[in-house]
């Protein structure tokens, strides 16, 4: 176990990441010598933590702020996230209100959309406590934002062309994540409206579990907001989508990598999301293949600090865990 040569401390293809698949394995196995692993990077992590590591999602500190409240709230370690995430809430905050987003760092709208829901949790979104305060009126702004920028198209840089599917998908799992915790829908139903012919064409193009996900999220839209011209229009970008027959996926999105996808995917996104188990056919061919020897022996040669993560090594065991 050596990932102290990582010097990514992000949650997609970083430390934090990799700690969390050996918190997971240490439960697993109940074996403390995996917990104490996890600890030591999370340690690395924080003693590194400066205004030089960016904002985004994957690689950044809102993925890193996202994670901590992922561990704390699953049990794995016992902390005041209000305490421990105070730097990160200020930087993100300041971050967010001062940056224009442009077609170059548009895809930090996604770290926005999830830190934010996983910082305020649970609580009630008229809490007096300062730290919700401070949280609620984050989201609306960022939540007023995405209304400039889709809506109102008030940024003049600003091209939604420019987002990853990735980044689209975790927009419209924003909206849908704030309407639930009792934010008004009005906003989120002017964006949904502006953007369906955009989503009908990222689910004629795409494939695999980018697709299925975003089916899941277009889905919970329909049963979900109120507005009733909304459901029709998007109930009829379902049918249309059932009737075309999918992209078969290419001779590189092997199994594993949709595995890896998948379990991402469920993880940040859950309960919008795919689960991990797969039809009986698949977990066999999925088992059969990395019980194969020669397998392994190609990742190894493969390994290095790009792929230790939950975009690699540590996404496919954090999978496995999960249909054990």
């Amino acid at each position: 176990m050596n990932a102290g040569f990582i010097e990514n401390p992000g949650l997609l293809n970083g430390k934090i990441g990799i700690a969390i698949f050996f918190y997971n394995y240490a439960r697993y196995n109940e074996n403390k010598i995996y917990e104490n692993f996890a600890g030591e990077l999370i340690d690395e992590i924080y003693e590194g933590i400066d205004a030089s590591i960016p904002v985004n999602f994957e690689n950044g500190q809102t993925g890193i702020g996202w994670a901590v409240e992922y561990l704390v709230k699953n049990g794995f370690v016992q902390a005041d996230t209000d305490e421990v995430l105070s730097e990160i809430d200020n930087y993100v905050s300041r971050n967010m209100m001062s940056h224009v987003v442009t077609s170059e760092n548009c895809n930090d709208l996604a770290g926005y959309g999830f830190y934010y829901p996983a910082r305020l949790g649970l609580r009630y979104i008229g809490d007096e406590n300062s730290v919700v305060k401070g949280i609620v009126q984050c989201i609306k702004f960022f939540t007023d934002y995405i209304g400039k920028a889709i809506v109102r198209k008030e940024i003049a840089d600003f091209d939604l062309n420019s987002l990853s599917e990735d980044t689209i998908c975790s927009l419209i799992w924003f909206l849908l994540e704030t309407h639930k915790l009792g934010f008004s829908p009005e906003t989120a139903i002017r964006v949904f409206s502006c953007i369906s012919e955009y989503v009908e064409q990222l689910l004629i193009n795409s494939s695999g579990p980018v697709k299925s996900h975003l089916r899941l999220l277009v889905e919970s839209l329909v049963n979900s907001m109120p507005d009733g011209l909304l459901k029709k229009s998007y109930s009829s970008i379902l049918v249309k989508d059932n009737n075309i027959i999918s992209k078969s996926d290419t001779y590189n999105d092997t199994i594993v990598e949709i595995f890896i996808k998948n379990t991402w995917q469920e993880l940040i996104c859950n309960p919008y999301s795919n689960d991990t188990r797969l039809n009986r056919r698949e977990i066999s061919d999925l088992v059969s293949l990395i019980d194969i020897e020669d397998y392994w022996e190609r990742q190894l040669d493969k390994l290095n600090s790009d792929n230790l993560g939950l975009n690699g090594c540590a996404g496919l065991g954090l999978g496995i865990l999960k249909i054990l």
